[in-house]
């Protein structure tokens, strides 16, 4: 049990995480002493017994440049991609507008439809691993107090807004770290 996922992976079992550590809860009776060989107990009951693995920090230096309120860029340390306890580096916007455009240098590399959840892109398969990777954020406007005026007693019909949303409000860069435990089948 773990409030992280344990996935097999070809011949490999594995955890992955948004932290540095990962906790695993193992029934007694079901422990297999090569799962938690690299793993240090932490705490233990009549039934279970709970392991925990941990693997260096690693921080990706990023500094955001702002254009205007919809449009960013930011300058990313992509270099710990290369790491092997790293799976993946997420790019989370939090916005408000219609549509996010995610750019490496002229490439579209995502886009998201606001739904009111913070926007994640994966770095890992987008951009190359180099010191100042630059990714352009663009956020198309989504009108506000928008509707549709159709009092007038002939078919006519006329649409009204006042003004527009786009904003870009927090951006954080969370790496996704793994956790390689067992080879199943050496």
């Amino acid at each position: 049990m773990s409030a992280s996922p344990l996935l097999a992976d070809g011949n490999n079992l594995k955890m992955e995480s948004n932290d540095s550590n990962v906790k695993l809860t193992i029934f007694k009776a079901l422990k297999n002493p090569e799962i938690i060989k690299n793993m240090v107990k932490v705490d233990e009951d009549k039934l279970t017994e709970t392991y925990e693995m941990e693997v260096e920090k690693v921080n990706f230096g990023y500094k955001v440049v702002k254009v205007n309120d919809k449009k960013m860029s930011i300058h990313i340390d992509t270099t710990p991609l290369d790491s092997s306890r790293i799976k993946d580096c997420l790019l989370e916007v939090d916005y408000e507008g219609d549509i996010g455009y995610a750019f490496y240098e002229d490439k579209l590399i995502n886009d998201d439809y606001s739904n009111g959840r913070v926007w994640d892109i994966g770095l890992k398969h987008n951009v190359p691993e180099t010191k100042d990777t630059v990714v352009n954020l663009t956020i198309s406007p989504i009108r506000k107090d928008h509707y549709v005026k159709s009092d007038s007693p002939m078919a006519a019909r006329s649409e009204e807004n006042e003004g527009e949303v786009a904003n870009i409000n927090e951006i954080k860069l969370t790496p996704i770290y793994k956790f390689n435990l067992i080879s199943l089948f050496n």
